[in-house]
């Protein structure tokens, strides 16, 4: 005695459905991040490196993460996107202005 298909409709919707959210997750993931693959964390984790480990400027692998972050904000000064990079050979005008250390005035 076989079981009737209209038994089996609801596991086909089911895993139907796990297929059209699984796509639908990695499209936003990749319109998010300009059609790159993600970055897994790597931004998230350098943000809050100083603030879990108090000894963060003696680690060479941090340090090389920190580098990494401050090049992405370099390109996003640059571009106006945060995964964005430019081939020009010069910068654009009003690079130079955009600094991200913001100096403050002088007491004196």
């Amino acid at each position: 005695m076989g079981v009737p298909f209209e038994a089996l409709l609801p596991y086909g919707i089911i895993i139907g459905m796990f297929g059209v959210t699984g796509y639908g997750l990695h499209y936003v993931k990749r319109f998010a991040n300009d059609g790159k693959k993600t970055r897994w964390n790597r931004d998230l984790k350098v943000r809050y490196d100083r603030i879990i480990d108090p000894d963060y400027s003696n680690s060479s692998k941090n340090l090389q993460t920190d580098n990494s972050r401050i090049v992405m904000e370099r390109d996003q000064r640059i571009t106006g996107a945060f995964r964005g990079q430019s081939s020009n050979h010069q910068a654009p005008p009003g690079f130079d202005v955009s600094n991200p250390w913001k100096m403050e005035k002088r007491i004196y």
